[in-house]
């Protein structure tokens, strides 16, 4: 029988969404099940790509879900940062908003399969961390290291959920 170590994460899903949107389904241990949903080339039409990856969010949120419904489904959403290059570059491409088109399409489909959906910033879940940071910090509470940045973010962002064990305060076994 398994343990429930991480009780605000027994039944839910977190979501890191981009062209390679990362989905981490949640089961009270440390080890989330974990998917990631990529479209292949450039978006030409903003429209079919938005349509299509909720389309692949709802076969793999179907696939993952049991016969009730998640506690809830945490998805990151999109933030604009005026200090950065890089969100004032996205921004001017049209790339932040297309983001922001998805999270909202995903929002949508997250609640046929989620009693509460979340929408959260970044920083709101991981203050400052960079990239390497939260890796650092992910393999330092699992003893994983994952095969993309995106899904590292989506089992980050669930732990950030238990907060004694994503600031360190508390070990799992």
């Amino acid at each position: 029988m398994k343990t429930i170590e991480l009780p605000k994460l027994a039944n839910c899903v977190t979501i890191d969404v981009g062209k390679h949107t990362a989905v981490a389904k949640w089961d009270g241990t440390k080890f989330p099940v974990t998917h990631e949903i990529s479209w292949r080339g450039a978006i030409k039409d903003v429209g079919l790509y938005v349509c299509d990856m909720a389309k692949k969010l709802n076969n793999t949120l179907s696939f993952m879900s049991g016969p009730t419904l998640f506690d809830f489904v945490q998805i990151e959403g999109v933030g604009f940062w005026d200090s950065s290059e890089k969100s004032r570059t996205s921004a001017s491409r049209g790339d932040l908003f297309t983001v922001a088109y998805l999270v909202g399409a995903y929002t949508v489909v997250a609640g046929k399969f989620a009693s509460e959906v979340r929408v959260v910033g970044a920083t709101q879940w991981k203050g400052q961390l960079s990239k390497e940071g939260t890796a650092a910090r992910v393999k330092r509470i699992n003893g994983m290291t994952y095969s993309s940045e995106h899904i590292t973010d989506a089992v980050a962002m669930g732990f950030s959920n238990e907060e004694d064990v994503w600031k360190l305060k508390r070990k799992l076994n």
